[in-house]
C-alpha cells in the first residue's frame, strides 16, 4: 500500500522532495503527529483528503480583499516555480539514470513523478468520440432520456465551441477536465442569486423560492467540486489557473445575460449540464472495472450518506423529498450519482426555463410540495377531507354507538 505523506496547516500541501515521501506497508498506521496527514487509498494511490482538499493554502477566515489577493499572488506564484521544476524533473528523470539505488534497490530521492500522484496513477481514460455519440444519442432518442435542449443559436453556437476547447485543453485528462467543469458548474447559480437579490432590491421581484432552489443546486456542485478535488484534478497550477479566471469572465457574463433575458441564462446551463450527463456516463461506462475497485472519498460518503440531507433533495424539483437515496461504496458508485446529479439538474433547468415564461410557481422546493412521508401536499389535503367527511358522516348518524 502506498503511504504519501503531505506536509499540511503552516506549509504547502505541493508535492515536493522535503514535504512527500513514499513507504510501502501492508496495512494503514496511525500517525500521532497532527503536522502531517497521511492520505491512504487500498488501491495504492492516495485520494486528497481533509482540509480541504488541494487548498493550496486557502485562508480559513475572512479577511481584507488586499490582504487576500496579495497573498494568493505571492502563494500561486511559488506554484509556478514549482510545476517548472515538476517539468523539468519530469523530462530528466526519464532520460537520465544517475540517481542511484541503495540496498533495496530504491532510489534515494524523494521525489514523486507526476505518474504516480493523484489523478493520474488512476489510469482514467476518456474518450471523446464517445461523449459525442453520447449526445448524439440523447437528441436523437428523445424518449429514452433528457432528449435536445432547446435554446437559441448564439447559446448552441457558444456551446459547440465551449465543447471544442474541452477537447483540446484536456486531452487524456478526464479528472482535471471535470475539475474545471464543476468549478464554472457553479458560477451560474452564484449569478441568478446575484441578479435575484437585485431584483428584489429594486422592488421588482421576490422569490425567495427560487434563489433557495439556485442555492441547494450550487451545493451540490460544491461537492462535486471537492471530489474532483480528492481525486486531484486541480493539482496543476495551469489548470486552476484557466479555471479560476475562466469562472470570473462566466460569472459577470451569466450575470449580463441574466438582466436581458434570465430565460436564455437558464437555456446556456441546461446545455451545459446535459453535457456534464453525456460526459460522466461515458465517464463511468468506461471505466467501469476500475471505478469498482476504488472506494468512495470520504467527502462524497459525506454528501451522499449525511443525516442532513434538506439541499440534496431541494435541488431535485422533479422528485419528492427522501425518495432518492443512493449508495456510495465505490468511485463507480460516486460518478453514476454525479451523473444523475446532472440529469436532476438538467430538470431543474427546465422548470425555471418554463418559469421565466409563464410564472404560477413552477419552480417550488419539493419540501413545500411533498411531506415528510413523500405524500403531495394536494394528495394530503385531499385525504385530510375524506377523513373530515367520514367524521362528520358518524358523528351525524343516527345509529347508537
Amino acid at each position: 500500500m502506498l503511504i504519501v505523506s503531505i506536509s499540511s496547516g503552516k506549509g504547502t500541501n505541493e508535492y515536493s522532495n522535503e514535504a512527500a515521501s513514499t513507504t510501502y506497508d501492508p496495512l494503514p498506521q496511525e500517525d500521532d503527529d497532527n503536522d502531517e496527514e497521511k492520505i491512504i487509498n487500498p488501491s495504492g494511490c492516495p485520494y486528497i483528503e481533509n482540509n480541504p482538499p488541494y487548498d493550496f493554502g486557502l485562508t480559513k477566515n475572512p479577511q481584507s480583499a488586499f490582504l487576500l489577493g496579495s497573498n494568493n499572488f505571492l502563494r500561486q506564484g511559488s506554484f509556478i516555480i514549482t510545476d517548472i521544476l515538476e517539468n523539468w524533473k519530469r523530462k530528466n528523470s526519464s532520460s537520465s539514470s544517475s540517481q542511484k539505488n541503495d540496498t533495496n534497490g530504491n532510489t534515494n530521492s524523494s521525489y514523486i513523478s507526476l505518474n504516480d500522484r493523484p489523478p493520474y496513477c488512476f489510469g482514467f481514460t476518456l474518450n471523446d468520440e464517445a461523449v459525442k455519440e453520447a449526445e448524439h444519442r440523447r437528441i436523437s432518442k428523445p424518449s429514452s432520456g433528457l432528449g435536445k435542449v432547446e435554446t437559441n443559436p448564439a447559446s448552441q453556437f457558444l456551446y459547440d465551441v465551449g465543447c471544442l476547447a474541452l477537447d483540446e485543453l484536456f486531452p487524456g485528462r478526464p479528472i482535471p477536465r471535470f475539475w474545471f467543469l464543476e468549478t464554472i458548474a457553479r458560477m451560474p447559480y452564484f449569478s441568478y442569486v446575484s441578479m435575484l437579490h437585485l431584483y428584489e432590491s429594486f422592488g421588482w421581484l421576490r422569490d425567495p423560492e427560487l434563489r433557495k432552489i439556485h442555492y441547494a443546486e450550487e451545493d451540490n456542485e460544491l461537492h462535486h467540486l471537492l471530489i474532483m478535488e480528492a481525486l486531484g484534478g486541480n493539482a496543476l497550477w495551469k489548470d486552476r489557473f484557466l479555471g479560476y479566471h475562466t469562472a470570473i469572465v462566466y460569472y459577470w457574463a451569466v450575470c449580463l445575460l441574466y438582466l436581458i433575458t434570465p430565460k436564455a441564462a437558464y437555456e446556456f446551463m441546461a446545455l451545459l449540464e446535459a453535457h456534464a450527463v453525456d460526459t460522466y456516463s461515458t465517464f463511468f461506462k468506461e471505466n467501469e472495472e476500475r471505478l469498482k475497485s476504488l472506494p468512495a472519498p470520504n467527502v462524497a460518503i459525506s454528501y451522499y450518506k449525511s443525516a442532513d440531507l434538506y439541499l440534496f433533495d431541494d435541488f431535485q424539483v422533479s422528485k419528492s423529498p427522501n425518495t432518492r437515496r443512493p449508495p456510495c461504496d465505490t468511485l463507480y458508485h460516486v460518478f453514476k450519482n454525479i451523473c444523475e446529479d446532472e440529469t436532476e439538474h438538467v430538470k431543474t433547468m427546465r422548470a425555471c426555463m418554463d418559469y421565466t415564461q409563464v410564472g404560477n410557481n413552477i419552480v417550488e422546493s419539493p419540501h413545500n410540495r411533498y411531506d415528510e412521508n413523500g405524500m403531495g401536499i394536494d394528495e394530503k389535503r385531499k385525504a385530510w377531507l375524506n377523513w373530515s367527511e367520514e367524521v362528520n358522516r358518524a358523528c351525524t348518524s343516527e345509529e347508537d354507538f
